[in-house]
This record gives structure tokens, C-alpha cells and sequence, in this order.
């Protein structure tokens, strides 16, 4: 009895190989495109890409890469803590805050050209802010990336309103 008290135990407290691990994966993304699909204030465009009218939340769906085209997103864009290395897919235009911190990105090429409110890279292997957005409305946060930025960083081209800041974003 207690052998096989003990293997129920230890079966429940198995690391999941990496095949399990990619199809749970797979299959949380999938079920996230279907219901984002489903969203009554989404509209797909000729081109293939999507408009929101409200936030989109891609928080922790496990991708290295967004896995659809974005447009305008009428509100706050989510697509933290992934493994994204690209920010290709992001909306052109999010009237919200932009957040795509704590993932793998090297570069923002890709990232929206206006964000409305605040921008949060926290927590990438950032070296540069070339590709920044060219309208931020608050504040651009950037702790924890492989450079220590400084507002001589931002592009001449960007306007950040509210500056930059390495401080935590609550």
C-alpha cells in the first residue's frame, strides 16, 4: 500500500518533458486565438489584421513571436512576460499603455508608432531604443535590459512626454 501511495506521489510531482510541455503551450495559444476571434469588439481588416476596440492581453501565452497582425488597439496592449524575440504583429497605433516587458527582445523594431499613455520594456536584452515609438503620451519605462538608459537615449525623432524612467511601474 504504501509503494503505491508513494509512485501516485511521485508521478504527480514529475517534471513534464518538453513534449508536454510544447503541446500545453500550443494548446493555451490556440484556445487564446479562438476566443480572441470571438470578441465582439474585434474587427479583422482586408489586410489580415486586427482592430480592438478595448485591451488585448497576451500575457504569459508562452510565444516567441506575436500570432496574429495587429492594427489599432483602442486601449491597453498586453504581451508581457512571453518569450517574444520580435515585436513584428504589434498594433501600428494603441491609444492605451503599451506593455511588453519581460520577454527576450534585442530590438523594438516592430513596436507601435504611437502609444497613447505609458510604454514598459522592462526586463528584455535591450542595447538600444532605435525603433521607439515616435509618440509615447507618458511615461517610457526601461529597467532591467542589458543598457542602463538615460533620456539622451531616445531617439531625436520620438517625443516621450511624461520622460523616461527606471523605476518600477505601478
Amino acid at each position: 500500500m504504501f509503494n503505491k501511495l508513494y509512485e501516485e506521489i511521485e508521478d504527480i510531482f514529475k517534471p513534464a518533458s518538453v513534449e508536454d510541455i510544447e503541446y500545453r503551450k500550443s494548446k493555451k495559444l490556440q484556445r487564446w486565438i479562438s476566443n480572441f476571434e470571438k470578441r465582439k469588439d474585434v474587427t479583422k481588416n482586408p489586410d489580415g489584421t486586427y482592430d480592438v476596440d478595448g485591451d488585448v492581453d497576451l500575457f504569459n501565452v508562452y510565444f516567441t513571436e506575436l500570432p496574429i497582425r495587429f492594427n489599432i488597439v483602442d486601449g491597453n496592449f498586453f504581451c508581457t512576460d512571453n518569450y517574444l524575440t520580435t515585436l513584428v504583429g504589434c498594433p501600428k497605433e494603441v491609444t492605451g499603455s503599451f506593455y511588453c516587458s519581460d520577454n527576450e527582445l534585442t530590438s523594438l523594431k516592430g513596436c507601435p508608432i504611437t502609444v497613447g499613455r505609458d510604454f514598459d520594456c522592462i526586463g528584455n536584452e535591450l542595447t538600444s531604443l532605435a525603433n521607439l515609438s515616435k509618440y509615447i503620451g507618458g511615461y517610457l519605462f526601461t529597467r532591467d535590459n542589458k543598457k542602463f538608459f538615460r533620456g539622451r537615449d531616445i531617439p531625436s525623432e520620438c517625443t516621450v512626454v511624461r520622460g523616461i524612467t527606471n523605476e518600477h511601474n505601478n
